[in-house]
This record gives structure tokens, sequence and C-alpha cells, in this order.
């Protein structure tokens, strides 16, 4: 091993300690009880499907949970089955207040092999930060060290589904509500159909709109340089997924194929990955655009996904819409962008009672304790969404 090898991953471990524990906080919590609201399922006005071949019909609000502490303060956000089945009985049982930074620790030593628990760890972590903002009496982008209101945003869109026609009626809608860029879904059929319809968005959008692509893993390599030998011209601002996510040989495949030909669009890549050196490959690979999901086991994970990205030269982009997705968007940097995706966020933005407000391609945040939003459970009830509540104590 080169000794310059070991210093510069000195250096990648010393920033890696610094971000992980710089969103650690001395208060200390103890969970006391928990409601979980669970709702049905509606059906969809258009029918919904991406480059995976996947057909959604439905939609549903997502699964929500609200912890409950020894003083009466709640925190509230998303939840996924090992939140309620695995984590939140290990905090009803353990009467011994712990910092948010030790329940993380505790919580992944002791199941971060489980399945799903990734996700339900950054879960419970954003419920904690929740809990404690509003303890604070602050919006908790600032508790969690934000130096703005608002974040870069784009909506993405663009149902394989959809005809020619259809596809350029909803992203011109997509720019005339406010943002500045957006996606739609490519991979369904030959590449000669997606590069027809890149030609129609450009020339419906302008010049100056940007547009990404999204293959969900759909094609190889050599599919994948057809559209964009077609397509290149038109202006891609990214190229989502255009591979199998782990077939890294592909990936860097893909890139060395554009550099030969002159051809380079920006390769796309995260979504898929859970730990930090997934992102490492990536970047090897040749992938320019790195997009850490908030669903990493700790939100530091993803700030340390960014920073790693940025020093080697990558764009970040992420997803998640209002939760958590703004918030991790308030702690990027300018320019930075948070997919708010429409077949989800349309039918979800309308039961919060309080949300972000989209101002020239931007979403800002409102100056409330907490998480930026509010759930409307009054209405969620009223239209027939709500499925149940359980309760949970210690």
């Amino acid at each position: 091993m080169s000794l310059k090898y070991m210093i510069d991953g000195e250096i990648e471990q010393t920033i890696a300690m610094k971000i992980n524990e710089g969103l650690a906080f001395p208060d200390k919590i103890r969970i006391v009880r928990a409601e979980l609201y669970t709702f049905n399922k509606k059906p969809r006005e258009k029918v919904w499907k991406d480059g995976t071949g996947k057909v959604s019909r439905e939609w549903s609000f997502p699964t929500w949970m609200r912890i409950y502490d020894s003083e009466g303060y709640y925190g509230e956000s998303t939840a996924s089955p090992a939140v309620w089945q695995i984590f939140l009985p290990m905090m009803l049982r353990d009467s011994t207040p712990r910092t948010n930074l030790e329940w993380r620790r505790l919580f992944y030593w002791k199941e971060r092999a489980a399945v799903g628990t990734f996700q339900a760890m950054s879960q419970l972590e954003l419920m904690m930060f929740d809990l404690l903002a509003r303890r604070k009496g602050m919006p908790l982008h600032r508790m969690l060290g934000a130096k703005r209101d608002y974040c870069d945003v784009y909506k993405g869109g663009g149902s394989v589904l959809r005809s020619d026609e259809e596809l350029v009626e909803e992203l011109v809608a997509i720019k005339e509500a406010g943002f500045r860029a957006t996606k739609f879904k490519i991979s369904i059929a030959e590449p000669e159909r997606d590069i027809r319809r890149m030609e129609k968005v450009r020339r419906a959008l302008g010049p100056d709109f940007r547009i990404a692509v999204d293959s969900n893993q759909a094609w190889d390599a050599e599919t994948c340089m057809e559209f964009i030998r077609g397509a290149h011209e038109y202006g891609i601002e990214w190229y989502e997924e255009p591979v199998q996510a782990y077939e890294m040989e592909e990936i860097e495949r893909l890139s060395s194929m554009m550099k030969e030909e002159g051809l380079e669009v920006p390769i796309a890549m995260g979504e898929s990955a859970k730990h930090f050196n997934d992102y490492v490959s990536y970047v090897k690979a040749g992938v320019k655009v790195l997009q850490p999901l908030p669903f990493m086991y700790t939100l530091a994970e993803t700030l340390r996904v960014a920073d790693y990205g940025r020093r080697h030269g990558c764009r970040i982009t992420s997803g998640q819409g209002y939760l958590p997705g703004v918030l991790v968007g308030a702690l990027l940097e300018e320019g930075e962008l948070i997919e708010f995706h429409k077949p989800n966020s349309d039918y979800v933005e309308d039961y919060y009672s309080v949300h972000g407000e989209l101002r020239d391609g931007r979403m800002y945040l409102p100056d409330i304790p907490g998480i930026p939003v509010r759930v409307d459970l009054d209405r969620l009830g009223a239209d027939g969404c709500l499925a149940g509540i359980q309760y949970f104590s210690d």
C-alpha cells in the first residue's frame, strides 16, 4: 500500500468521523409511547409505469408514526415495518435516556444486518430530530445547521405509458408550475421512441430548461449508447440509472464508450445504494452525478456521500420531496437539486396542512418547529384514507 493511499485513506476517515459525529446532540431522549397510522390504497387517476416494467394503479399516504418522550414532546415521520417491529420495542423497553447518537450506535450494532433496517434507522433518527427541534422550538433544518430556508428542486414525471402528446403536456405543466428542471422515464421500447420524445420535449420546454432522463436500470451499455447518439443534441442534464445499479463494469463501459465518441452525458447513480463504498465505486466507474437518498442509516452518511462527491468533481442530487428531501436540500449547496416525484407528490401534498412554498425553482421551508410539514390526519380520515391507528407503550 502506497504512502499516498494511506494518507488519502486517513483523510477520508477523518472527514467521515467529523460528519457522522456532527449530527449528535447532547439532549437525552427516552421514548414512552408511540402511535402508528396506516392508510388505505386509492386508485390513481392515471396508471403509472417506469422503465422497470413496474405498473402502479394505486397510491396511498405513507405509513406514519409519532414517538413521544417522557416530557410529552413528540417527533413524527414516515415509518417502514422495521421501525415498529424491531427498533421501537427496543426503545420502549429501555428506561435509560440516550442521545440520538447513542441510540444510533445501539441500533446499528445490534440490527444492521436485518432486512430493511437502514431505512428504518433513518426514519427513527428523523423522528428523534423532530422531537428535539420541537423541544427547542426551532425549525429542524436550522437545528441541523442549515444556513438557508430553501432548497433547489425539480419535478420528475413522464410515465412511459403516456403518449408523446401527453408527455409534453405533463412536462410543460411542470415548467408552468414554477420548476426549472424535470425528468422523464425512458426505456420501455426501442431507443428510437425515446429519442423522438426527447426532441419533442426539448422543443416544447425551450433551450434553457433542464431535462434529465431515467432508465430505471432497464438497458445495457450498447442500447444506452443508441439513445445517447440520437438524443445528445437535445441536451440531457443527466442520464439516471442507465444500466443495472451494481454492474460497475457495465457503468464503466458506458462511460468509456461516451468518451470515445465524444458524447459525454453525465451518468447519475445512487438511488439503489445503501453504503458509502457503493458511491466510491460509482465515482471510480465514471459516474458524474451522485444521488444519495436519505435512506442510509443516518442523515450524516448522506452528507458524507455528498461531501465525497463534490471533492471528486461530481454533482449532487437527491429525492423524497417534502420529507425528508427538503431537509436534506437545505443542508446541501446552492444548485444541488431535490426531486419531487410527480406520481406520488401530487397525491400526498393534498394531505399536508402545512408544507413548503415553491417559488422560481426553489422550495421555501415554513418557519415552524420540527419537520417542515404538518399532516392533516382529520382530512385523511374524512376522505376514507385512514385505515387504522395502533398504539404502543412502555
